[in-house]
C-alpha cells in the first residue's frame, strides 16, 4: 500500500524537490500551497505525475485537523511560511505567524490524534549568532532577524513535542542551498544571470553589497534526500545540514568569472544599499552528526553547485 504524505509549500524550491522525490517512491501526494495555480517550479523539474492541489487556511487549526485526517497521511513535510531573511525586517508581523503558528497546529494535532503520523520541520541557520566558529546543534543561538526567531521557534517547538508527547518530529536546521529553481533575485543566480549579461556587454556591471560575507552552499536535492533517510529513521533528532566548507562571496565571483575568462574586479561595483542590516557576516556548518547518523558526505560544493547552475 502505498505511503500518503502532506507537503506544507510544496510548490517552492524545497518542496518541489520533496514531492519529486516523494513520487519516485510511490507516495500520494497532497501539496498544500499559498498558489493553487503555481505549478511552475513542479514543471521546471519535470513532474509529470498528479499531486493533488490543496489551498487551506494555514491559520486555521480545524481545516489543517481535517487536512490530516481525512488524508490518512503518514507523514508530514513543512517547507511554508514566508522564507526570506531580509524581507522579514519589514515583514515581520507575517513572518513570525507564517512560520510559527501553523507548525505548533500540526504538534498540537498530531498530540491530540495520537497516531504515528511523522512530521518534518524546516529550520534555518539563520537561528545562529555571527561568529568565525562553525555552528552544530549545540551552538549559540541568536538570530539577528524575525525569520531566524521563526525558525528558531519552530525548532523548539518540535524538540518539546518530540520530548514530551513523543511526537515522531524533526528539525533540520538548513544552511545555504541552491538549485534551478533559486529565484534569480537570489545571490548566486543573480551573480551568475548578471555575469552572463556582462559577457555579451562589457559595458554593465553588478552591483553588490558586502562581498566578504562567507557562506556556506549545498545543493537543495542533496538535502531533500537526507531529509527523506532521516523520516525513515526509528529514531529522531534535530540535524544541523550543509556541506561543512564555507567561502566568501567574493570567491564566489572569482570562480563565476572565470568562468567566462573575464576578471570581476572590472565589472562589479560595492554598493552599500545592498548591505543588510544586522547581517550574519560568517556562517560556517558543522555538520558531524548528520554525517555519522546517516554514514553520509556531500556530494555537492560551491563550484558544483555553481556549475550546475550556469548550465541551466
Amino acid at each position: 500500500m502505498n505511503k500518503k504524505a502532506i507537503v506544507f509549500g510544496g510548490s517552492g524550491q524545497d518542496g518541489s524537490y520533496m514531492c519529486k522525490l516523494l513520487l519516485k517512491k510511490n507516495y500520494k501526494i497532497i501539496n498544500v500551497t499559498r498558489n493553487i495555480k503555481k505549478k511552475f517550479n513542479h514543471e521546471k523539474i519535470k513532474i509529470k505525475k498528479n499531486i493533488s492541489q490543496k489551498k487551506i487556511d494555514i491559520y486555521n487549526k480545524n481545516e489543517i485537523k481535517k487536512l490530516i485526517v481525512n488524508s490518512k497521511c503518514d507523514e508530514i513535510y513543512f517547507f511554508s511560511g514566508q522564507p526570506s531573511p531580509l524581507k522579514s525586517q519589514i515583514l515581520s508581523y507575517e513572518t513570525i505567524t507564517s512560520n510559527i503558528i501553523p507548525v505548533y497546529y500540526i504538534l498540537e494535532i498530531l498530540r491530540d490524534l495520537k497516531k504515528k503520523i511523522k512530521f518534518f520541520n524546516s529550520s534555518s541557520c539563520e537561528i545562529f549568532s555571527s561568529s568565525k566558529k562553525k555552528k552544530n546543534e549545540k551552538s549559540e543561538m541568536l538570530p539577528y532577524n524575525p525569520y531566524g526567531l521563526s525558525k528558531l521557534i519552530t525548532l523548539y517547538f518540535t524538540k518539546f513535542y518530540r520530548e514530551q508527547y513523543k511526537i515522531k518530529c524533526f528539525s533540520a536546521v538548513f544552511f545555504h542551498h541552491e538549485s534551478i529553481l533559486r529565484n534569480k533575485n537570489f545571490l548566486i543566480p543573480k551573480i551568475i544571470n548578471e555575469e552572463k549579461k556582462i559577457s555579451l556587454d562589457k559595458k554593465k556591471k553588478l552591483h553588490l553589497g558586502n562581498i566578504n560575507t562567507i557562506k556556506d552552499w549545498g545543493w537543495a536535492p542533496e538535502y531533500m534526500d537526507l531529509i527523506y533517510k532521516i523520516m525513515q529513521k526509528k529514531k529522531f533528532d534535530d540535524f544541523v545540514i550543509g556541506t561543512g566548507k564555507s567561502v566568501s562571496i567574493k570567491y564566489v565571483l572569482q570562480y563565476v568569472f572565470k568562468k567566462y575568462n573575464l576578471n570581476w574586479k572590472d565589472f562589479v561595483v560595492i554598493d552599500k544599499k545592498y548591505f543588510r542590516i544586522n547581517d550574519i557576516n560568517e556562517s560556517r556548518a558543522e555538520i558531524s552528526k548528520i554525517k555519522y547518523f546517516l554514514k553520509w558526505s556531500p556530494k555537492f560544493y560551491i563550484e558544483d553547485v555553481i556549475d550546475k547552475l550556469i548550465l541551466n
